[in-house]
């Protein structure tokens, strides 16, 4: 009950469903109160989607600074090439 006499801010609430929801309570000088309900359940999907694409490219981006570092080493270092031609790489 604090939280509803107090509001510090929108309160988000997702449901077994996958429902999500965002309530803000502002309170009024006569007393009253407003409630804004907006369902933000396209906003969450979206933002779960960005996140796996950033997961995807940094670590698509790992194995390319990975297989960039491989081919300066044998740059470097180019008797080491027959041992490291037998490595195998998973990407």
């Amino acid at each position: 009950m604090e939280i509803r006499r107090i509001p510090s801010g929108p309160i988000v609430l997702g449901s077994y469903d996958g429902c999500w929801i965002r309530i803000n309570e502002r309170h009024l000088p006569d007393g009253g109160s407003i409630l804004i309900v907006a369902d933000i359940t396209e906003l969450i999907q979206i933002e779960e989607q960005l996140r796996a694409s950033k997961f995807d490219a940094d670590t698509a981006r790992q194995k390319t600074e990975n297989g960039t570092n491989a081919i300066a080493l044998l740059k470097k270092w180019p008797n080491v090439r027959p041992s490291f031609n037998r490595l195998r790489f998973t990407w």
